[in-house]
Order: C-alpha cells, then structure tokens, then sequence
C-alpha cells in the first residue's frame, strides 16, 4: 500500500514492459510500471554524453544578458545546460525562457525556473511555435539549448520570422558501448517483453540498432508505445506492426496507454 492509502489496481500484473530511457530518464517510469503490477525492463539505448562544443557553450553563456529568449528543448537540455550556466553565473533577470513541454518545464522548476511559454497540447517544437509569442521574432536573439544534431525545425523557423538564433548544445546523444550493447540483448533473450516503450526518434532507432536480427525481428511484433506522429511514421518504416500512441509524453499516459490496450496483450 501507498503511504497515501491508495491501493495500486495492478492493471499489469504479470505483464514485461521494455523502458528504452536513458538510465537518467527511466526510472519513474520504471516505478509507475511497477506500481501497477508490471515488470520494468531496463534497456537504455541512449547514453547522455558531454557537450562536443564546451568551448562554444562556455562563450555564449558568457554573453546571455544579449538574448532574449532561451529555449531548452527536453528535460536533458535542462540538466545539462542549467547547472553549467550556474556554475558560471546568475540566469539573467530579462532572460525570457520558453519550452517545448511540461516534463522539460519540471526540469527547469527543480533548478527554481520557471517558462515564460510552455505549451498546453502537442509537448513538441511545433506546439511551441505556433504560441502567439513567437511568430513576430524580429530583431530577437534567441539562444536553443540542445543536443548535437538536433532537429532544425526551431532555428529554421524563428530564422525566418526574423530572430537571429545560435545553439547551446550543451549534451549529445551516444551509443551505448559495445560490452553494454551485447548485455542488453542477452537481457532480452533473457527476458522476453509483452511491450516496448520509446519515446524519441533517437531512441527508437538506437533499440533496432542495438537489437539486431533475429531479436529485432521479434520486437517488431511487439507492440509498441510511441509519442507523436512523427515517431508513429518512424515505427512503420521501421517494420513495427503494433504502434499505441500515448496521448502525451507523460509517464502516466504512457503507462495508460498499455493499461488501455491491455486486452491486446
């Protein structure tokens, strides 16, 4: 029992479900898994790694009073950035803060910050560009905190409605290693999964990358919890059969998803 009183349902009970998060990232929604009765299986195939660009990180927080926007695109481009500008210096007063969602408005509330935008439906960069806030960027400065190799989806954008943007890339996304990798697939030949939770393009191209044949051919028949369109098209191209779309990139919605699809289980 909760030490609030409330007694978890167990709606998945017995049930094996594959959490692809970075190990950073993953345990809450291990522990919602759990609460509910399921078995968490833990595959990180991300591993966050350290800025490529420390050097350009370090000039362009040294110079943040001239922006006037900053953008953290997901909840690592919060852990990584916020702690690096601290280090240095006080977040500037003026400095107006947008996000693309609510689990990367969290991060930053943990750090004492909170966003001027956040979207209220999509949790993505497209939601966030179409806030009324920023479709007239002239003369704006605008500074992306990110990964590597991100999406231009952002920069593009606000470039063309007149901001001048640069890039904060304060983390990259990594392979995990070659000793690590045959682990996690020993784990799945182990440990056979009932469902798969990924929850970014990323993410999902490092499993298959990681799971390699005959194991890959398996988990295509998996279903398969996704966040967002562009995740669903992925999935398909990628030969997977069951795709279930989580209404948002929350760990409850994810985990409703299963529960909602349990009777395909």
């Amino acid at each position: 029992m909760a030490e609030s009183g409330f007694i978890p349902q167990q709606r998945l009970a017995g049930r094996r479900v594959l959490v692809t998060r970075p190990a950073e990232q993953a345990e809450k929604l291990s522990q919602a898994i759990e609460l509910e009765g399921g078995q968490a299986v833990r595959f990180p195939t991300v591993e966050i790694g350290d800025s490529e660009v420390p050097a350009v990180v370090e000039e362009i927080i040294g110079r943040l009073d001239d922006f006037h926007w900053a953008v953290f695109v997901s909840a690592n481009a919060v852990q990584r950035g916020v702690p690096w500008v601290f280090a240095r210096r006080e977040m500037p007063a003026n400095l107006k803060i947008a996000v693309v969602g609510r689990a990367t408005a969290q991060a930053l509330g943990n750090f004492g910050l909170y966003p001027r935008l956040c979207p209220s439906y999509g949790y993505n960069s497209e939601a966030l560009l179409a806030m009324d806030e920023l479709q007239d960027m002239k003369g704006q400065q605008v500074v992306l905190f990110r990964a590597s190799g991100g999406r231009e989806l952002l920069a593009k954008t606000l470039t063309k409605r007149g901001a001048k943007v640069e890039y904060a890339e304060v983390y990259r996304r990594c392979l995990p290693s070659p000793s690590v990798a045959a682990n996690l697939r020993q784990v799945l030949v182990n440990v056979p999964v009932d469902v798969v939770i990924t929850t970014s393009k990323a993410v999902l191209e490092n499993l298959c990358h990681l799971a390699g044949e005959p194991l890959l051919e398996k988990l295509r028949r998996t279903p398969l919890v996704v966040i967002g369109s562009r995740q669903v098209q992925q999935a398909r191209e990628l030969g997977f059969t069951q795709i279930w779309v989580a209404q948002e990139p929350s760990d409850a919605a994810l985990v409703q998803t299963i529960i909602d699809h349990e009777d395909k289980l």
